[in-house]
């Protein structure tokens, strides 16, 4: 959805609002969309701490062309099982 590829949409249900309104807001720049057609995103790296039980902060890098993006996101757990993203940033701000 950041690349471009898919619409926010995609997320419905599993994004809280506030979340989902700045997807909604990054989503039309689509950061991490590589330049002249070159080659995908690519994951470079993932790490994450558990600050509850039922929560995730993660943030993960991703090399785009010749350039590196971080992004923040956090995850809760839902009532019922299954997880929620609840946050989410990246390195920059439209």
């Amino acid at each position: 959805m950041l690349s471009g590829q898919r619409p926010v949409t995609i997320l419905l249900g599993h994004v809280r609002d506030t979340a989902y309104e700045q997807l909604g807001q990054l989503a039309p720049l689509a950061p991490l969309r590589p330049e002249g057609g070159g080659p995908a995103p690519r994951l470079l790296l993932v790490r994450g701490s558990c600050p509850a039980s039922s929560a995730i902060e993660a943030c993960a890098l991703v090399r785009v062309g010749e350039r590196t993006r971080a992004l923040a996101f956090r995850l809760e757990r839902r009532p019922g099982g299954g997880w929620r993203c609840t946050a989410v940033e990246l390195d920059t701000v439209p």
